[in-house]
C-alpha cells in the first residue's frame, strides 16, 4: 500500500478493494500457516464519478505458486496462522496433514548432486500490476533470481540510450512499444502495428487513423519520415483512433441505423466490485446496460 500510495495515489481504493477481495474469497487455511488458492488471477477496476473524463482506473492481483530449491527445510507450524510461508513439497500437497516427516524423503533429495540442506518447495510469487504501468511483486526471492536463466534484466538508463521505441496508444487505451527498425518506412509501420497492435480487434489497418502523438492530425506516409529524425525522445508517440462511418458511401434506400451509446460494466468507487465477487451483501454500483435499439426507415431523415 505505501508503494501504491507513493506511485499511484489515485488507486489507493482500488487496490484495497481487490486485496480485500482477495483475502475474502481466496485465502484458504492450512496446518502450515495460510495460502491463496493456486493460479488466482483477479482485476478490479473503477471510475472516477466526480471526473467521468478520466480513464478507468484498474489493478489485478496473480497468485503463481513454483517449485524451488530451497536451502533450509520445510516450516513447521507456525504459531500464527495467518503467516503465508514457503512450504515444502509434501505440505503443499497434503494441507491439513502432519507432512513434515515426509519431506525429508523427497525423492528429489536423493538425485546426484543435491546437497544435504537442499529441499523441493512451492512458495508462491504474488504479483500486483496497476494501470499495465507499475508491477510490484512479493514472494520469498527476487525477479533477477527466478528468471536469471530466461529473461533478461535491462538497467532503465541503459534502455534510453540504446534503441528508440515507437510508442503506439490504440483506440481501448493499450499501450505497445515497436522498435524503430521495424518501422522504418510508414508502410512498416502500419503492418506492424496490425500485427502487434490491433490484434484481438475487430478493426484492421484500414478501418483506423493514425496520429502524431496527442494531435488530431492524421499522420501520413510524408509526415513520418520527419518523426523519425527527432531525437528529443526516446520515443516516438503515435496515438489509434477509429474511422467514422463514411456517410457518402451509404445507399439513399439503405435502412437507417441508430445505435444507443453503449455504456460499459464499470465499478464505481462508492461500490467497488469485482467479477468474482461473490459477496452477496456487497453495496454494488448501479450499472446500466443500454440496449442496442434499431430502427429501419426507407425514407431521409433530415439531422
Amino acid at each position: 500500500m505505501n508503494i501504491t500510495l507513493e506511485h499511484h495515489t489515485d488507486l489507493v481504493p482500488v487496490v484495497m478493494y481487490l486485496l480485500r477481495k482477495v483475502q475474502q474469497n481466496y485465502e484458504e487455511e492450512s496446518a502450515y500457516g495460510s495460502y491463496i488458492q493456486p493460479g488466482t488471477v483477479l482485476r478490479c477496476h473503477g471510475t472516477d464519478q466526480k471526473d467521468r473524463v478520466k480513464p478507468d482506473l484498474s489493478a489485478i492481483f496473480v497468485s503463481c505458486p513454483y517449485f524451488d530449491i530451497g536451502k533450509w527445510r520445510p516450516p513447521d507450524a507456525p504459531n500464527d496462522g495467518s503467516l503465508h510461508l514457503a512450504r515444502g513439497l509434501f505440505q503443499c500437497l497434503y494441507t491439513q496433514e502432519i507432512a513434515l516427516d515426509r519431506e525429508s524423503d523427497q525423492m528429489f533429495r536423493k538425485f546426484k548432486g543435491v546437497q544435504p540442506n537442499q529441499y523441493l518447495r512451492v512458495p508462491q510469487l504474488w504479483t500486483l500490476v496497476m494501470q499495465s504501468e507499475t508491477i510490484i511483486t512479493c514472494g520469498p526471492s527476487t525477479l533477477p533470481e527466478m528468471f536469471s536463466r530466461n529473461i533478461e534484466f535491462i538497467d532503465e538508463s541503459s534502455f534510453l540510450v540504446n534503441e528508440r521505441l515507437v510508442h503506439v496508444t490504440d483506440f481501448l487505451k493499450r499501450v505497445t512499444y515497436l522498435p524503430v527498425d521495424q518501422c522504418r518506412t510508414f508502410l512498416q509501420l502500419r503492418k506492424s502495428i496490425e500485427q502487434q497492435c490491433l490484434l484481438g480487434t475487430d478493426c484492421s489497418i484500414n478501418d483506423c487513423i493514425l496520429h502524431p502523438g496527442n494531435s488530431e492530425e492524421e499522420l501520413v506516409g510524408s509526415l513520418w519520415p520527419d518523426l523519425l529524425k527527432v531525437q528529443r525522445s526516446v520515443f516516438i508517440y503515435v496515438r489509434i483512433s477509429r474511422k467514422e462511418p463514411d456517410a457518402s458511401t451509404s445507399k439513399t434506400n439503405a435502412p437507417l441505423v441508430i445505435e444507443g451509446p453503449s455504456q460499459p460494466f464499470l465499478i464505481e468507487y462508492k461500490g467497488l466490485s469485482s467479477d468474482e465477487s461473490s459477496d452477496d451483501g456487497d453495496k454494488m454500483a448501479l450499472t446500466v446496460r443500454r440496449l442496442r435499439r434499431v430502427f429501419t426507415s426507407n425514407r431521409r431523415l433530415a439531422l
